[in-house]
């Protein structure tokens, strides 16, 4: 079922740093389909990519163990530090997919895995119905247009300015327009699409069959894989599945935290996003307080100096 990159069942490739076996997938991905959908709605597939800046070598035989057990892969990434690795689940929807992520988190706690800055977290969901139908592609467009900036409230700030997951809301305002044109033209909706490097990756669906959403900030933390994974999938539902006048309905005139909730995909995940938003707000409201001090205290020194010069002066 695996081999590492050179082909070999009883290879010994390592990820560099690490101490764990590279396994890949042979041919498609394995897909788990849930008989259950009790904690998890959604019948739409979904994987994540995890990466993890380090982890305790002693446990890379318990590391290897469940992800062969859930066919998942793991690979290096040349963004990462050199002990660094990325773990690709397989596609699982229902309560198979809440299964298969806390299973892999909890032997990265065992592990203590750690993800740092160099880190990101991406969802993809699956989106094969999306493929004939710019209808829908118009749908999530127009919805997450109008969320970006609220989703941005429940990750790490420094996400907006990452080079790996740039904003789309500004084009995608504009991504109607630009699809009528190419459909006129002949063209279709395959070079309208976002590029990889978005917090929206629509190109994936041209690749993969999937929406990649690249936006949260690196985690190895169970809740946090699961219940933004949730969110994303859920936003790709309800592009499927409402009308336009329905999207601008639910987002219309609502605070950022209001349309969270209004986007939330289960009342579990409606409390996760409400409690995320209080921790991020705190934050941005710590850090605003802490500018605005330096602000005065810097303010303070140049009236000093200014002070200083006058004296100077008012004695030569």
């Amino acid at each position: 079922m695996y081999t590492c990159v050179h082909e070999k069942e009883k290879c010994n490739c390592k990820v560099p740093g690490s101490g764990i076996a590279k396994i890949y997938r042979e041919g498609k991905p394995t897909f788990w389909e849930s008989k259950s959908f009790e904690k998890n709605p959604f019948k739409r597939f979904t994987a994540v990519e995890i990466e993890v800046a380090s982890s305790n070598p002693r446990y890379w035989k318990e590391i290897e163990e469940v992800h062969a057990n859930w066919k998942a892969a793991i690979k290096s990434d040349g963004s990462l530090p050199d002990t660094g690795y990325e773990i690709n689940t397989s596609p699982a929807n229902g309560d198979l997919f809440r299964k298969e992520i806390r299973e892999i988190c909890s032997v990265l706690k065992m592990a203590k895995a750690v993800a740092d800055l160099s880190c990101g977290l991406h969802v993809h969901v699956d989106a094969s119905d999306f493929k004939k139908s710019p209808a829908k592609m118009i749908n999530l467009a127009l919805l997450f247009s109008n969320v970006e900036k609220a989703l941005y409230d429940i990750v790490d700030r420094r996400r907006k300015t990452n080079h790996y997951c740039q904003s789309v809301s500004e084009y995608l305002n504009t991504f109607e327009s630009t699809v009528q044109r190419n459909i006129k033209a002949g063209y279709g909706v395959d070079n309208c699409l976002t590029n990889k490097y978005s917090t929206l990756n629509m190109s994936s669906l041209r690749y993969h069959g999937t929406f990649e959403f690249r936006m949260h900030h690196g985690t190895v933390n169970f809740k946090s894989i699961y219940n933004w994974a949730l969110l994303c999938t859920s936003i790709v539902e309800l592009a499927a599945t409402l009308t336009p006048p329905q999207i601008v309905e639910l987002v219309s005139g609502k605070e950022n935290l209001e349309i969270l909730k209004a986007i939330s995909a289960t009342p579990g995940n409606k409390n996760w996003i409400m409690k995320r938003y209080k921790y991020f707000n705190e934050l941005r409201s710590a850090a605003r307080e802490k500018n605005k001090a330096a602000r005065e205290i810097r303010r303070a020194e140049r009236e000093a100096r200014r002070q200083a010069r006058v004296t100077a002066n008012a004695n030569s």
